[in-house]
């Protein structure tokens, strides 16, 4: 695999450990829009990433793997993935609704 570093990028704290995968293996000056992907470097995982269609593949990346390096906390002090609820479950319409009194 091919790896190159982003030369300028927004959020430069969640690109620290990513770069963008080239197209081949061929040594060129490559642009982030010729990547066909990105890589972790700390987990060693490919993400599925486009400028265009997933901007914020990085970001999630980031936050949900390794919150530690945004938020200066050690991996020992984030907190546990799977105890935190990932969204706010909707209450089915009924049970909203208030119920006549008999």
């Amino acid at each position: 695999v091919n790896l190159f570093q982003a030369k300028r990028v927004k959020l430069s704290k969640y690109w620290q450990f990513i770069r963008y995968i080239a197209p081949t293996d061929e040594q060129f000056d490559w642009k982030a829009r010729d990547a066909v992907g990105v890589y972790c470097l700390l987990c060693k995982q490919k993400i599925n990433y486009s400028a265009f269609r997933n901007p914020k593949a990085v970001q999630r990346h980031v936050d949900r793997d390794h919150p530690h390096l945004i938020h200066g906390q050690s991996a020992a002090q984030s907190p546990s993935l799977q105890n935190t609820p990932k969204r706010r479950m909707k209450t089915p319409a009924a049970a909203q609704a208030p119920q006549a009194q008999m």
